[in-house]
């Protein structure tokens, strides 16, 4: 399962986030910094998370190399 790495400052260790962002589309070979909000979900859907996370703003967008992916 893909998955994004979080963090909410610089000093912050990464974490991992399993759940999608609203109205941000991911392009691979690109490291983002995003501004988000985070709201609790009207209605969650069973076994989802009980808050919505929408873009608010893309901060930057940069392009990097990926490692090649072993099979």
């Amino acid at each position: 399962m893909k998955c994004m790495q979080v963090r909410e400052s610089e000093s912050d260790d990464w974490s991992l986030f399993y759940g999608a962002i609203e109205d941000f589309t991911y392009e691979p070979s690109f490291a983002y910094e995003l501004r988000v909000t985070i709201e609790p979900s009207a209605k969650p859907l069973a076994g989802g998370s009980s808050k919505r996370v929408r873009l608010a703003e893309v901060v930057s967008k940069k392009a990097v190399k990926l490692p090649p992916v072993i099979r």
